[in-house]
């Protein structure tokens, strides 16, 4: 059948595992009789980076953001930058792929991207391809297309290297495209894709549901150097989706067309495999958050086979947790909880849809901590609400610091297509003559009279990294979180 290439592009230093998305489909469509390269692009541009400055200088990490990324995301800007180039990703574009892709091509170029800082490399990619190999046909997918969905007739026709672009799951269009080529069709009539046709128009497919969960083979991590990756664990899913889906400042619970979950039986089936083929035993539960009673089932059932292993999950301050339910999960290998718990105004929870109390998110803590598991949050600095709010979240966050294992905090990044995009007025913002055409999807430019200014959230930050963690200054503010636990996690495994 014919053949395709999955590509995960630079530069995103925040994924310091495999994504799944690729292994997933790439397991899913070679059980379906389609030959599939994948290659993380990514991962080994920052291994390079680290490991070959002359091929790659060293530089700081201002710079290095400044450099690697676009300061402006308008699609004109985007065009241009493309037009003209660029140094370094070019030459690795040339050598890691560009050369070895040539010798083998494949008819399909699938690119998954997946934060907008990928966006403008991913363009330089098509753009070679393209160049060095007209007839290959170029998709882009991944969490970008989904959110920018609404922008992809623009940027599609604006943009002639990408020949087309799926949203939302992309196993079952991409199986139905390489079908289609092979009958010597065009597929443009394929659900769930976005297509240039000969004449320059844009046809939009309706999007098509996803594959169940539990119809998903074990994801497919063999062809990756998985040494290349920070952290070194493995997403499984148990669903896809947020089970909650009602918060009024988020976009992924409209990620997801089919809203599936797997049974902890097969979780734990492809769990095995995956110690099997590669001597892991650290794993994260990868959905957007996990139920506390899935991962009760899930312990029961990792515990019934005794199975030496551990993971982290993403939760919600849910009324589930007890002591004994903490306990469970600690011997069944969970060590470490993230909850999005964005403040602890009550007011606040109750505004945005959060769904939980800081009652609940207190016994959590009282459950969590005493059994081991460390307990990490995550505080958003949402607008439309007096600066006192969250001056309380860090005092209250600052008296908790024993209990609490790590924080990540941010400012309101405002999302394309959420419920405060399409009424601003809901948090009291508004929306910059930009925002309309803002490819950076996930941070959509607006503007709020009463909200703090970055460089006094900023202050505050500074202040709070002092009394949370002791005086600490070797971590910036926003990797503080991630550092932590893997800093901890290393050192467990260097001592076991």
């Amino acid at each position: 059948m014919i053949p395709i290439q999955l590509v995960i592009p630079p530069y995103n230093d925040e994924l310091t595992i495999p994504e799944l998305s690729l292994p997933q489909m790439t397991a899913y469509l070679r059980a379906q009789g389609v030959g599939v390269r994948q290659i993380d692009l990514n991962q080994l541009f920052i291994h390079l980076f680290k490991t070959r400055p002359q091929i790659l200088p060293r530089l700081e990490y201002e710079d290095r953001m400044r450099r690697l990324k676009l300061s402006n995301h308008q699609l004109d800007f985007f065009i241009e930058a493309v037009e003209n180039g660029h140094p370094l990703y070019d030459r690795f574009f040339e050598s890691a792929f560009l050369k070895p892709f040539l010798k083998s091509p494949a008819a399909i170029l699938g690119i998954s991207v997946i934060g907008t800082a990928q966006l403008f490399p991913a363009g330089l990619l098509a753009k070679r391809v393209k160049q060095a190999r007209p007839e290959t046909r170029i998709i882009i997918g991944g969490p970008w297309t989904t959110t920018a969905h609404d922008l992809l007739p623009d940027f599609l026709k604006a943009f002639s290297y990408f020949d087309g672009a799926v949203t939302f799951a992309g196993e079952r269009p991409l199986l139905e495209l390489a079908r289609s080529l092979e009958n010597g069709e065009d597929g443009s009539d394929i659900a769930g894709f976005h297509w240039r046709l000969p004449d320059g128009t844009i046809q939009v497919n309706p999007p098509q549901s996803g594959v169940p969960l539990q119809e998903l083979p074990v994801p497919e991590f063999r062809d990756l150097d998985l040494s290349l990756y920070p952290t070194q664990l493995l997403p499984v899913a148990t669903r896809l989706g947020c089970y909650w889906g009602h918060c009024l400042f988020c976009h992924h619970h409209v990620d997801w067309k089919t809203m599936t979950e797997r049974p902890v039986e097969q979780v734990v089936d492809q769990i095995q495999t995956l110690i099997e083929r590669h001597g892991l035993r650290r794993f994260v539960l990868s959905e957007n958050t996990t139920h506390p009673e899935t991962m009760a089932a899930l312990s029961e059932e990792l515990l019934r086979r005794k199975l030496d292993v551990e993971w982290v999950a993403m939760s919600r301050a849910e009324r589930h947790y007890t002591p004994d339910l903490a306990k469970l999960l600690y011997r069944a290998g969970c060590r470490y909880l993230w909850v999005g718990m964005e403040t602890v105004s009550q007011e606040i929870l109750q505004y945005i849809h959060k769904g939980t109390s800081l009652a609940n998110l207190e016994n959590m803590i009282a459950c969590a901590h005493p059994a081991g598991i460390g307990l990490n949050m995550f505080l958003i600095d949402i607008p439309g609400f007096p600066e006192h709010h969250l001056h309380d979240t860090i005092d209250w966050v600052v008296e908790h610091r024993e209990q609490l294992h790590g924080i990540f905090m941010q400012r309101f990044a405002l999302a394309r297509n959420n419920a405060v995009y399409r009424d601003p007025d809901l948090l009291n913002i508004r929306l910059t003559p930009q925002a309309a055409t803002h490819l950076d999807v996930f941070d959509i430019p607006y503007t709020s009279e009463d909200w703090m200014g970055a460089t006094r959230f900023w202050e505050l930050i500074e202040d709070f990294r002092t009394r949370f963690y002791g005086g600490r200054t070797d971590v910036h503010p926003e990797e503080m979180f991630w550092h932590d636990c893997e800093r901890e996690w290393r050192a467990g495994l260097t001592q076991s």
